[in-house]
């Protein structure tokens, strides 16, 4: 490492003058090469700079505080100057002084440093061709390290050094050995002294075929990995190809290589199988003569064409198979015994009842194993059992098209058989459930009355089972009627509500619904508080209805509707006559409002002129029947509302 230090300068401004007339100080001249801080590569540099037209410069050069030479820098006559260094400059720091002068009047100085570094260029090759390659091109990169501006001269082989620049292109050469060098010359002709080199060599010679051992030809595998091996020149890339397909490579080591080769991916059948040899140049070799060897790694595949049914009432059954390569044998096992050779077709005799399974394997001729074929069914020759449980024996049902349920078999299907007034009528068939239950709508409509359901069922193995025995049971489709004998006056005053109810047809039950809500099961006496549903005053409908043993429920429900009040009335208000007002008739009309279809009692003083009804809206009107004297009357109104309750006074 250079360290450079920068001396330090006083500059010192001097006057001269004469005894009489002062002469004037030329300005400091101008240092134009080299620059203030700049590293020459010269010992005898030339310094050049400009000054005043008509003055002198003096240079001065120290060194270490050491003067190196003084001398007169030659100045042309547009104030140009230069000095030529004679001698040698020394390596190092040195300081660098001008002055100009004009007559006895001197400037101050210019002064700058500069270094001087005498070590020629070092030229770097930064990219080159690998050591032995097959292109006949190639491209060299090359720099400096101490050094901004140079120029290069390269050289190849015996050829001469011309100049070129970085990067550099070599094309068309030959086979063989070749050597690159190239150097850097800076702007004071300092030429690298040992340029640097790169030697090496085009081979375009291809290498000859390895030679494949294993695996031998005509070899069938039936193995993920194919192991591959053979001889070829040492260090040599051998590159495997399978149906031409570079499959993979690896490096000759002491002539011989070896190379696993996944055939995962590699189908069944017959390939080929070639190697090829690329030396280190890059040079291949033309593939080996091809070897071929069989694939057959995959378990052929077994299909069962021909076999019983799932369920069946025989005790024989017959099978055929198929496999999809070239088969070798097939291998049988019934319910779990040892599989043993079978051809491909076989029978089976005299099997119980229950379920069997039947395993087949097929071998290939490469000794693959399929997968096991299995055929399950079962064998049933003894009929399914059925009965019906709805309805229920003697019942009634409200539907022409009533439903049947039973019990039976699972998956077995049940027909149904309807018997009314000596002939037999289909209703319909229906599989059953899997828990053994089954429900059937009757395809029959039947007319009321007494009927008797029989069924049959057949299994899934085709086996059917005897009729059961006759269940009787009632169809009866009419709706029952109910009828309300006594209830509730219209207004009443009282929240105990107590009614007389009957049904016109027997076996059935009273339902009633209060004010719309649910309906209950109620008594043919049926008494009930009102508190007890809600608000007691206001309007009250009590629906009955009748429901039969067969479920039939009258249609359209009796109802009773009446309105309960508690509470006195209010006073009832006089429109007319206003308060105050002067009649001009002897036979006037009075009128007011009140509770609807209430009583209302009039009185003129203390005689009672009348009375009279209320209206559904509460609105009441009095006509005197005689005419009254002329003065002043007090009119007064008490009313009684429908339910017997007497109004506040």
């Amino acid at each position: 490492m250079r360290v450079e230090l920068r001396p330090m300068v006083v500059m010192l401004q001097v006057c001269f003058a004469t005894g009489a007339v002062a002469q004037v100080q030329p300005a400091p001249p101008v240092i134009a090469w080299p620059m203030n801080g700049q590293v020459i590569h010269s010992k005898s540099p030339t310094l050049r700079g400009t000054t005043s037209i008509g003055t002198q410069v003096q240079i001065r050069i120290v060194r270490n505080d050491t003067p190196v030479l003084n001398g007169n820098a030659i100045v042309g006559l547009d104030g140009n100057w230069r000095f030529h260094v004679e001698g040698e400059l020394s390596e190092g720091i040195h300081t660098l002084s001008a002055t100009a002068s004009r007559g006895l009047a001197v400037s101050n100085p210019q002064v700058i440093w500069f270094s001087v570094d005498l070590a020629p260029p070092d030229t770097l090759i930064d990219s080159h061709p690998p050591g032995q390659t097959n292109s006949t091109i190639a491209e060299f990169g090359f720099s400096v390290s101490n050094r901004e501006f140079v120029t290069y001269e390269c050289k190849l082989d015996e050829q001469d050094y011309f100049p070129c620049d970085s990067p550099t292109t070599y094309d068309n050469l030959d086979h063989g050995e070749h050597t690159f060098l190239v150097r850097a010359t800076d702007d004071e002709q300092n030429t690298d002294p040992t340029p640097p080199s790169h030697t090496w060599a085009v081979d375009l010679t291809a290498p000859n075929p390895p030679e494949v051992i294993a695996p031998e030809d005509g070899r069938y595998v039936n193995t993920e990995v194919l192991e591959v091996g053979g001889s070829s020149e040492e260090f040599f890339q051998v590159v495997i190809l399978i149906d031409g397909v570079a499959r993979g490579s690896v490096a000759s080591e002491g002539g011989n290589w070896k190379l696993p080769i996944n055939l995962s991916s590699t189908q069944d059948g017959s390939h080929s199988l070639q190697a090829m040899a690329t030396d280190a140049a890059g040079n291949s070799s033309l593939p080996s003569s091809p070897r071929t060897f069989i694939v057959d790694r995959v378990p052929p595949e077994i299909r069962i064409v021909k076999g019983p049914p799932v369920i069946g009432n025989r005790k024989r059954a017959d099978f055929e198979f198929t496999s999809s390569s070239d088969l070798h044998y097939y291998l049988c096992g019934l319910d779990g015994k040892e599989l043993d050779d079978c051809g491909s077709a076989t029978s089976l005799f005299d099997l119980k009842d229950g379920s069997h399974t039947l395993s087949v394997q097929a071998v290939d001729k490469a000794g693959n194993r399929s997968l096991y074929a299995t055929h399950e069914w079962l064998v049933d020759t003894l009929p399914p059992a059925v009965q019906v449980r709805t309805p229920e024996l003697g019942a009634s049902v409200n539907l022409p098209k009533p439903f049947f349920e039973g019990r039976g078999e699972p998956h077995s299907t049940v027909r149904i058989f309807v018997e009314s007034a000596g002939s037999d009528e289909f209703a319909g068939e229906v599989s059953v459930q899997w828990d053994g239950s089954w429900r059937r709508e009757s395809m029959a409509s039947l007319e009321d009355g007494l009927h008797h359901v029989r069924d049959e069922a057949t299994d899934e193995a085709g086996n059917t089972s005897l009729r059961t025995e006759p269940l009787a049971f009632i169809v009866d489709t009419v709706p029952p009627k109910a009828r309300i004998v006594a209830g509730p006056p219209r207004y009443s005053n009282v929240s105990l509500a107590t009614f007389i109810l009957e049904s016109l047809e027997g076996n059935s039950v009273l339902e009633c619904s209060l004010d719309d809500g649910a309906y209950v099961k109620c008594d043919t006496s049926y008494t009930f508080e009102l508190s007890k549903f809600g608000q007691v005053d206001g309007a009250h409908v009590l629906r009955v209805r009748a429901k039969d043993v067969a479920g039939n429920i009258g249609p359209e429900p009796v109802s009773h509707q009446w309105r309960v009040l508690t509470q006195r009335p209010a006073a009832p208000t006089i429109t007319e006559p206003q308060e105050g007002a002067t009649l001009y008739t002897l036979i006037p009309t009075f009128a007011g409002k009140t509770v609807e279809n209430s009583k209302v009692e009039l009185f003129i003083g203390e005689q009672k002129a009348g009375a009279v009804v209320a209206d559904e809206n509460g609105n009441w009107d009095f006509r005197t029947s005689k005419e009254m004297e002329e003065g002043t009357y007090t009119l007064k109104a008490t009313v009684t509302d429908p339910a017997g309750n007497e109004g506040l006074a």
